[in-house]
C-alpha cells in the first residue's frame, strides 16, 4: 500500500469513527502531536488538545444532544511529498439535534500530516461549511449594498 493509499484509508476510518459515534476510537485517533488542533466550523478560535477525560466528557455531551449523526459521501484526496502529506476533500454531515430541525451540510476539509517515526501525524486541520455547488465550487452570493 502506498503512503497516499494508507493516508486515504486512515482519513476515511476517522470519518467512520465520528459517523458511528465511536468515542473510544475518536479519542484514540486524537492522540499524538498536533492531534485535535485546527479551526473548525463550530468554533471561531483555534482548538486545543484536551486531556482524555475532558475529550470524553465533551464528546459524550455533544453526542448526547443528537438524535442522529452520520458522515456520508466522503471524498478523500492525498498528495505526499517526502515526509509531508496534504489531504483534502468533501463529505456530507447529516444530523439532528434534539428539538431542532435536521441539518444536511456539505463540508470542505483539508489536513497536513507529517511523517515522524513511521507514523503520519496530524499537524494542521481545517473544515468549513460555506455553501458549494455540487462540483465543489463556492456558491456565489453577491453582497447586497444598502440603498443610498
Amino acid at each position: 500500500m502506498t503512503d497516499e493509499e494508507l493516508i486515504i484509508a486512515e482519513t476515511r476510518s476517522g470519518f467512520e469513527a465520528w459517523s458511528a459515534g465511536d468515542i473510544d476510537q475518536i479519542i484514540a485517533r486524537s492522540s499524538g502531536a498536533g492531534a485535535g488542533l485546527g479551526f473548525g466550523f463550530r468554533t471561531r478560535d483555534m482548538r486545543v488538545v484536551d486531556s482524555v477525560d475532558a475529550q470524553r466528557t465533551g464528546l459524550e455531551a455533544w453526542f448526547g444532544t443528537l438524535e442522529r449523526y452520520k458522515i456520508e459521501d466522503i471524498d478523500v484526496n492525498c498528495t505526499v511529498n517526502g515526509d509531508i502529506a496534504t489531504v483534502w476533500g468533501f463529505y456530507t454531515e447529516d444530523f439532528k439535534h434534539h428539538g431542532e430541525d435536521p441539518e444536511h451540510l456539505r463540508v470542505r476539509y483539508s489536513m497536513v500530516r507529517h511523517q515522524r517515526d513511521g507514523d503520519w501525524q496530524l499537524v494542521w486541520n481545517h473544515r468549513d461549511i460555506q455553501e458549494f455547488t455540487d462540483d465543489g465550487f463556492y456558491l456565489k452570493k453577491p453582497i447586497q449594498k444598502p440603498p443610498t
